[in-house]
C-alpha cells in the first residue's frame, strides 16, 4: 500500500503583479497595499523549501490512514496551522474556512471542527484549525476526502493564493488543504517498492500488521515512514538505516518480554519474526 501525503493535482497557473513575484516571504507585503492575506502556513513552508517538481507533487494532498492505530481508539485530531501577512493586530480576529463541495467527508458525520469560529487572537501570528476524525466504518470501505478553502472576508485577503518553490517553475495552492484518509489495512509500501525490496527481508522479515503495529507504539514510529517514502536515493537509504535501527530493538524488546513471561505472536498466532540481519 503505497500512499503520497500530498498527490498530484492540476496546478492553475495564477497571474500576479511582478513586483509579487519577486517576494520569497509573504510577511514582507506592505499592508498598506496589499492588506491581510492568510494562507497556510504548512503549505507555504513546504513550497518556500522545496526545489523539485515531484517534491512539490508529494505535498499538494495529505493522506492519513487510521489502519495501523490501535482499534480503541475511534477518534483522531489534528491542527492545521493558518498565518497571517503582516504583523500583530491588537484586536482579535475572524477568519473563514469553506469545506469544498467535493468533500465526500461530511461534517458531523466523519469530522468536526473544535474550535469554530475561527480566529486569530490578539497578538498572535498564527492559529490553528483543530479537527477531529471520527473512526466511521466508512474509512473502512474506501478512502474519503475533505478539502478546506481559506476564504476572503472582512478581515482577510487571498490575494497570493500560490506559493512559487526555489527554482521558481513550480507553484503550491497555500489557500486550499486537502485531506484523504481511510481505515484501510494493507502491505505497506516499503514491502513492494523497487528499491526497498531487495533489502527489506533482510531487516523487517515478512509482512506482518501486528509487527507493524508494535514498531509504532514500542518505537514510536510514524506509520507513514512504511507508507509515504522518500523520492530521493539519499532519503531512502537514510530510511533503510533506520529500519534496521528499529528492528534490532523491536527484536531485542520481545526477548526481554519473553523472558518476563509475555510472548507476543502475529495475527495468524506465529511467532513475530524478523530478517537474517536482525539477531
Amino acid at each position: 500500500m503505497e500512499r503520497y501525503i500530498f498527490r498530484s493535482i492540476a496546478v492553475l497557473i495564477c497571474l500576479i503583479a511582478a513586483a509579487a513575484c519577486q517576494k520569497q516571504d509573504l510577511d514582507l507585503y506592505e499592508d498598506s497595499t496589499t492588506g491581510n492575506d492568510i494562507y497556510f502556513l504548512e503549505k507555504f513552508n513546504y513550497a518556500a523549501n522545496s526545489n523539485s517538481g515531484d517534491v512539490m507533487d508529494n505535498y499538494r494532498r495529505r493522506y492519513i490512514t487510521l489502519g495501523y492505530t490501535p482499534l480503541d481508539v475511534t477518534d483522531t485530531v489534528m491542527a492545521i496551522y493558518v498565518r497571517p501577512t503582516g504583523g500583530k493586530y491588537t484586536t482579535d480576529r475572524t477568519y473563514t474556512v469553506e469545506v469544498a463541495d467535493s468533500s465526500t467527508m461530511k461534517e458531523g458525520v466523519h469530522f468536526e471542527f473544535l474550535n469554530k469560529p475561527f480566529k486569530l487572537t490578539a497578538n498572535s501570528t498564527r492559529d490553528s484549525i483543530l479537527i477531529k476524525f471520527h473512526r466511521s466504518p466508512d474509512f473502512q470501505k474506501d478512502t474519503l476526502m475533505l478539502a478546506l478553502h481559506l476564504k476572503a472576508n472582512e478581515n482577510f485577503g487571498i490575494n497570493f493564493p500560490w506559493k512559487r518553490s526555489i527554482n521558481g517553475r513550480d507553484s503550491l495552492n497555500i489557500i486550499e488543504y486537502i485531506i484523504d484518509m481511510d481505515d484501510i489495512t494493507g502491505e505497506p509500501g516499503i514491502w513492494s517498492d523497487t528499491w526497498f525490496k531487495p533489502y527489506v527481508p533482510f531487516y523487517l522479515g515478512k509482512y506482518s500488521r501486528t509487527k507493524v503495529l508494535l514498531l509504532t507504539q514500542v518505537i514510536g514510529m510514524d506509520p507513514k515512514e512504511f507508507t509515504v517514502l522518500p523520492t530521493t536515493t539519499a532519503d531512502k537509504s537514510k530510511l533503510l538505516d533506520k529500519i534496521g535501527t528499529w528492528c534490532k530493538y523491536l527484536y531485542w524488546w520481545l526477548g526481554v518480554e519473553k523472558q518476563n513471561g509475555r510472548n507476543y505472536t502475529d495475527e495468524n498466532g506465529d511467532p513475530i519474526t524478523f530478517g537474517t540481519l536482525i539477531k
